[in-house]
Parts: structure tokens; sequence; C-alpha cells
């Protein structure tokens, strides 16, 4: 039962990545690493069914309400990978709006902003402005930072704190409560 489940969820991924590959779009230019904002074009706007026993249909355009997964020519958003959490914003055409929840690459060189369409309609071909969340992409990264931090102090040697000799791993833990809490405290 195992190997069915397992051989069942690579045939899904499979499928998924198939699917996204022949949309036909080509690929997504990441332009987000100095820019939080793009202005850009819909390439392509993927709908979910309401129900979860579909996968989602390409469409031309979209409407309030409804969940979408949109590429977009030149992207902002940053998608989930290396241990960082995707993007968030929004990408605000001249009929609609979509507030993206997460941003992924599920094929190599695609991006999708997944989210719902929470003003108005969204149409292939439409002109847009991208706007990543800036401060979710800054704590993520201060917090990214803080842990690198914590890492290297971790693997040095043996330490002394008040007489006591601790291993480099036994200091990592301390560090990283030190890091954390002066995260919070900022």
């Amino acid at each position: 039962a195992e190997r069915s489940r397992s051989s069942s969820s690579f045939t899904g991924s499979m499928e998924m990545q198939s699917a996204y590959a022949d949309l036909g779009v080509g690929t997504s230019e990441f332009v987000g690493y100095n820019l939080t904002e793009q202005e850009s074009t819909i390439a392509a706007i993927l709908v979910h069914p309401s129900t979860d026993s579909g996968r989602a249909e390409s469409v031309d355009h979209a409407t309030q309400g409804q969940q979408v997964e949109v590429v977009i020519s030149q992207s902002p958003f940053y998608a989930e990978g290396g241990g960082q959490l995707g993007d968030r914003g929004t990408i605000s055409g001249p009929n609609g709006v979509v507030s993206v929840e997460d941003t992924q690459s599920p094929v190599a060189g695609l991006i999708i902003q997944r989210g719902a369409v929470t003003q108005g309609e969204i149409s292939v071909g439409d002109p847009v402005t991208a706007r990543v969340e800036a401060a979710r992409r800054l704590d993520e990264a201060k917090i990214q930072r803080h842990e690198g931090y914590a890492g290297q102090i971790s693997g040095r040697g043996t330490f002394s704190i008040a007489g006591r000799g601790y291993r480099g791993a036994a200091l990592g833990l301390v560090a990283r409560m030190d890091l954390t809490s002066a995260l919070l405290s900022a």
C-alpha cells in the first residue's frame, strides 16, 4: 500500500509538472533580486475547480473570488526554495487585483503566483503591476541571516561559559535562543 501511495504521488507530481510545461508560456523572468515592484504582463492563468476532484485548468480570464495561479512575464516574486518561503503581495491590472498568497516554481524557469482574484477580473495579456509584500521578505531574510550566524557559531570547537566547557553544538543552542530573542525584540 505504501509503495502504491508513493508511486501515485509521484505520478500526480509528474502530471502537474507536465501540465505546467504544456502551458506554452516559455519562462518567466525573475527580476526580484533588487526590485519589489515590476510592470509586467499576464502570460497565463490557471483556475482551480470549486471541488478538489480536478486539477487546475488554463483559462483566458478569471473573476473575483476565484482561486488562481498566475504566470507573469517578469516577476519580482521570489519562489519558495532553499528554505525561504515564497513571496506574497499583489498583482494589479486595469480591471482587477490578485492577492498573491504564495509563489512557487514547479518547473525550472516558470514562476507561479498563487492566490485569489480579490477585485474585478484579470485576463491573459493584461498589463499589470506586481508588488511584493516587502516587509515579509525582509523579515524572512532577517531570520535566515540570524539562523546562519547561529549555525556558524555552533560548529566551532569548545567554549567556556561561566567556567563550564561546552562543545560547539551546545553553544549553538544558546546562540539560537539569544538570536531568536533578539529577533523577537527587534
